[in-house]
């Protein structure tokens, strides 16, 4: 959970009121005069931690949807000597991260790395979640029911967005099979507002 400059601020008050608080209580200050710095000090942890919680919770939304999946399918994450191999190389009924270049990368057995984390050590994120069951390689991301729809239908000339994080107009979680489905293009930089999604059409039969 990051908090901001404003919310470190607020933190060291409450520490602060804190301190306070114990002085007057060992220095048997008027019980009123306890009560309002208490209440003060309550007031200021509900501002620094509310906040940030509701923040948070879509991170722990996503992140219960994509764990039940993973535990659906009984998937290990990749680590060791497995980790780092292309999808190609990689055991049945395993889970890890890779970078967006995405399906063209994922399916050509080289040039895809799948590794434990969802972000290298200096930050740079991986961001496509791939799962290698049943001797296939699938892309997770999440459709807007919409393109959940002709996502099942495998729809020919039917483009569909995949969103690699989870919005609030796309909330169904997915596992897209690279066999099937190829990419058009993607799109985005990672960030809150512009987050990575691919835009796939039904492979050519």
């Amino acid at each position: 959970m990051r908090l901001g400059s404003r919310d470190t601020a607020l933190a060291v008050l409450a520490i602060l009121v804190a301190i306070v608080l114990a002085i007057l209580a060992a220095a048997q200050v008027a019980s009123g005069v306890v009560i309002g710095f208490g209440l003060g000090f309550v007031l200021l942890t509900l501002l620094i931690f509310v906040p940030a919680l509701v923040a948070s919770y879509p991170d722990w939304v996503e992140e219960r949807q994509r764990g039940r999946l993973r535990k659906l399918r009984h998937l290990r994450v990749v680590e060791g000597e497995i980790s780092n191999q292309p999808p190609s190389k990689l055991p049945n009924d395993v889970y890890g991260f890779e970078e967006v270049f995405a399906f063209s990368g994922l399916k050509d057995g080289v040039r895809a790395k799948v590794k434990p984390d969802t972000h290298a050590p200096d930050g740079h994120q991986y961001p496509i979640e791939v799962h290698k069951l049943d001797d296939e390689t699938f892309a997770v991301g999440y459709l807007s029911e919409q393109d959940h729809e002709v996502f099942l239908t495998m729809e020919p000339g039917r483009r569909v967005t995949l969103w690699l994080r989870r919005q609030d107009d796309a909330s169904t979680l997915v596992e897209v099979p690279l066999s099937r489905w190829r990419e058009e293009a993607s799109d985005g930089d990672g960030s809150l507002r512009n987050a990575y999604r691919l835009h796939l059409l039904p492979e050519l039969a």
